[in-house]
């Protein structure tokens, strides 16, 4: 009955692999009858419908994990490549055609015009204190890591896919994927919407990224280059303070000091 009204309503009923337990529950209730009345000598009706019960139920599950499956990879493989895509362009550097694939279909044209766009029509935040969507999105953490790495440097591999539900009027499936960068490696997870147009305002299926549910799930673990690096740029930073709080406050030895050649320091 549900994939009927779905099927006359055109919107796909997608259950969780979970209700298979009510038709397995079925399949062992009628094997029980059908061995009760086997072993009944005949006293007990009911065998043919017993049978028929087992049967017409081994299909229904057999076509529901068709169904599932088919839509399960369909889905998924499309929402990969997407979201495989748009960490590309963001790998690239293409922030504003990034921001634009987080945009509900249809988008804006690609154009001279697409900076202005964004600025009047998505950053535009209601408190003055707050970033809009638009500059919020070009200065999260992924995004900065991603970008900063490159495209030649990047790499990323998915981990794990939900399963898709139909919701927004759309599936909606969340990807985890391992990010590889020289610094090190991170976990992202992206949630991508996919819908088509009832009206026919495009053609196939549209994905886009929703940044709300967008995150870093695994912060970047830095690997023994890198935190060298980051050790040597932290201690940079806490010399060339000190030094110029020695100058600020007129106290010459450490400042000369710290402006000497190692060589000449002693002397």
């Amino acid at each position: 009955g549900g994939f009927v009204a779905a099927f006359l309503v055109g919107t796909p009923w997608i259950m969780s692999p979970w209700i298979i337990f009510w038709p397995a529950f079925s399949i062992l209730l009628s094997f029980v009858a059908y061995t009760r009345i086997k072993a009944s000598d005949n006293t007990m009706g009911g065998e043919k419908l017993s049978l028929w019960s087992m049967q017409i139920t081994a299909i229904f599950i057999l076509c529901y994990f068709a169904n599932f499956a088919g839509t399960y990879f369909a889905v998924r493989n499309q929402a990969d490549a997407f979201v495989k895509q748009w960490l590309g362009v963001i790998a690239k550097g293409e922030i504003d055609k990034a921001f634009l694939l987080t945009l509900k279909p249809p988008r804006p044209s690609e154009d001279s015009n697409l900076r202005t766009t964004f600025e009047i029509t998505y950053n535009i935040a209601p408190d003055p204190l707050t970033k809009g969507a638009y500059s919020a999105f070009k200065v999260k953490d992924y995004v900065r890591l991603i970008q900063f790495a490159g495209d030649t440097a990047s790499k990323f591999t998915m981990k794990s896919a939900s399963s898709p539900i139909y919701e927004m009027g759309g599936y909606l499936v969340r990807l985890i994927y391992e990010v590889e960068i020289p610094d090190g490696i991170m976990e992202v997870a992206v949630v991508a919407l996919g819908q088509e147009s009832p009206s026919g305002g495009y053609k196939g299926r549209q994905w886009q990224v929703l940044v709300d549910g967008t995150t870093m799930v695994q912060k970047l673990k830095t690997n023994d280059e890198s935190r060298k690096k980051f050790e040597l740029s932290v201690s940079a930073m806490e010399f060339a303070a000190s030094w110029c709080m020695a100058v600020a406050n007129k106290i010459w030895e450490p400042a000369v000091y710290g402006i000497a050649e190692i060589k000449d320091r002693d002397q």
